[in-house]
C-alpha cells in the first residue's frame, strides 16, 4: 500500500465500561465481519486497538469515498452495531477528523465539532466530534 493523501481520516477513541468490554468487542467484530467485503472494496485502511488503558478501544480508519461511506451509514445493520456498542461507553465516544493533504479541507464541514448527527441518537452515550 502506498502513501494516502487524500481522503477523510477519522481517529476514533472509546472507553468502555470495563463489565461490557467483550459485549463491546463481540458486536464491532461480528460487524466487521459481515461487512469484510464492503470493508475490503471502500476502505483505504483501518486500525482497531487499546491503548494503555485496556478499557481504550481505538480506531483509525480511511474511506476511499464519502458516498459509500453514507450507505454503510444508513444501513440497518450499521445503526444496530453502532447503538450495541455505544451502550457499552462509560463516556461519549470521540472523533478527530483529519483531511489528507492533497484533499480539500471542505471534506471536514460534514463533520463539525460537538455532537454527530451521522450516527445514532437513541444510545446510552453519543458520539462527538472534536
Amino acid at each position: 500500500m502506498g502513501k494516502i493523501t487524500t481522503g477523510v481520516v477519522f481517529i476514533s477513541r472509546f472507553k468502555l465500561i470495563p463489565s461490557k468490554r467483550q459485549e463491546f468487542l463481540d458486536a464491532h467484530r461480528s460487524s466487521t465481519a459481515n461487512a469484510a467485503d464492503f470493508i475490503d472494496k471502500h476502505a483505504n485502511f483501518f486500525f482497531f486497538g487499546f491503548g494503555r488503558n485496556e478499557n481504550e478501544w481505538v480506531s483509525i480508519e480511511s474511506w476511499k469515498d464519502e458516498e459509500a461511506l453514507d450507505q454503510l451509514r444508513a444501513s440497518p445493520a450499521f445503526k444496530q452495531t453502532a447503538k450495541r456498542m455505544l451502550d457499552c461507553l462509560s463516556a461519549p465516544a470521540e472523533i478527530s477528523v483529519y483531511a489528507g493533504e492533497d484533499g480539500p479541507l471542505t471534506a471536514l464541514d460534514k463533520y463539525p465539532i460537538g455532537l454527530s448527527k451521522v450516527h445514532p441518537q437513541d444510545v446510552a452515550m453519543p458520539v462527538k466530534y472534536v
